[in-house]
């Protein structure tokens, strides 16, 4: 028998997930030749894939704060990635 519900093991997983991509050290190895973002955007990312994956360690444990602590993280990198799609307007696809 789980100790924990199936959904929290998703939960943190994805969390998990999430915050290593936060990281700007996998969009190197992916894209080796792109342009570096500003330091702002990888300072931004550092901070929240840290905090992130203390939310997933505090979410694997059962702890109580890493409920509301997940949905902010996760509303964070929601609102930084749609505000990057909004200043580069990839949303746009028409020719």
């Amino acid at each position: 028998m789980h100790s924990r519900p199936q959904s929290v093991i998703v939960a943190a997983i994805l969390q998990v997930l999430l915050s290593l991509f936060d990281f700007p050290w996998p969009w190197m190895l992916l894209f080796p030749g792109a342009e570096p973002p500003p330091a702002f955007v990888i300072y931004t990312g550092l901070v929240l894939g840290i905090v992130g994956l203390v939310v997933a360690v505090g979410l694997w444990m059962m702890k109580a704060w890493s409920y509301r602590a997940t949905i902010i993280v996760c509303v964070l990198n929601l609102f930084g990635s749609a505000g990057d799609n909004l200043r580069t307007k990839r949303w746009n696809t028409s020719p």
